[in-house]
């Protein structure tokens, strides 16, 4: 998925999936993890770097952006 330099809706992680993101750009990706309307996580991802979400008892949302626009995010269950 392309991403632009604001946060936006890029999936969701159902309850007890394996989730995968990859980033497939060369800059840094800002990921927010949001869990019943809480933010749990937040984090960076580097160039080409893969990140493995654990499973959780419930879905949350994954927010996502790029510090210029030409970062793109693989998301695999």
């Amino acid at each position: 998925m392309k991403l632009t330099n604001k946060f936006k809706k890029v999936g969701t992680s159902s309850a007890y999936d394996n989730t995968s993101l990859y980033n497939n750009s060369l800059e840094i990706i800002h990921i927010i993890l949001v869990e019943n309307g809480i933010i749990t996580q937040r984090f960076k991802m580097k160039p080409r770097q893969m990140q493995i979400l654990p499973s959780v008892a419930w879905s949350r949302v994954i927010l996502a952006r790029a510090d210029k626009k030409t970062g793109e995010l693989i998301i695999s269950k």
